[in-house]
């Protein structure tokens, strides 16, 4: 999805709007938490090395300058020294959301 303004960002918590918006039919919609503990390895590891240098440093509002997107990806970059995924006393937890959806009749 392409944000062009302020008033066209959609996130998580909007998610049935966007199915709807899709022509679909929202059934169901569930929000739950994700948790990760440090150290983070494996496939954890690697959805937020993605979802964090790229989904998230995606600043259509331009809010962030250069240099908060460079620390933010350093923090979640598994080549830099001073990165979250190795420390023990990391505590990740987010929220997501799940919408189930069908075509109308």
């Amino acid at each position: 999805m392409l944000v062009t303004s302020a008033d066209s960002l959609l996130i998580g918590k909007d998610l049935d709007s966007i199915v709807i918006k899709a022509g679909l039919q929202v059934e169901n919609f569930y929000p739950f938490i994700v948790e990760f503990n440090g150290p983070i390895i494996g496939s954890q590891r690697l959805y937020l090395e993605r979802l964090h240098n790229s989904w998230y440093v995606d600043d259509a509002l331009g809010i962030l300058s250069e240099s908060d997107i460079t620390q933010w990806k350093q923090h979640f970059s598994s080549s830099h020294v001073d990165n979250v995924f190795d420390s023990k006393s990391t505590l990740y937890i987010e929220a997501e959301f799940m919408v189930i959806a069908r075509r109308p009749e």
